[in-house]
């Protein structure tokens, strides 16, 4: 049984890989994206309990997306696990609709407890 779907975007192959090795390991069905039109075709197709952006992407920045998935579903928690790590990226993805912010390379267990939480009152 899982704990929730959650979909994460990245353009890094072995941050994908590494990521849903670990979110699977703690009970998740995981989707991958490698880009932010896959995440936006993705979304029209499925329903996901989070969604975890990087904000270097190709195409398109994860704020921009972020914004975009905001205009569609107001209400999928969103968070960056990102290296962008200075504060002025975080408050642009707070303001943009994310709920957290991660910054590469964080403990996943870190991430797992906040999706737990989360996920549990959503």
């Amino acid at each position: 049984m899982s704990k929730g779907r959650i979909l994460f975007a990245d353009d890094d192959v072995d941050t994908r890989q590494m990521m849903a090795k670990y979110l699977q390991l703690a009970g998740y069905s995981v989707f991958l994206a490698t880009s932010p039109m896959e995440v936006l075709d993705t979304m029209a197709d499925e329903e996901f309990d989070a969604v975890l952006l990087d904000n270097w992407m190709p195409e398109k920045t994860g704020l921009e997306l972020c914004k975009m998935i905001r205009l569609i579903d107001q209400t999928t928690p969103i968070f960056f696990c990102s290296g962008a790590a200075q504060q002025t990226d975080i408050d642009a993805a707070t303001a943009a609709g994310a709920q957290g912010y991660f910054t590469k390379p964080f403990d996943p267990d870190e991430l797992v407890k906040t999706l737990e939480s989360v996920l549990k009152t959503a």
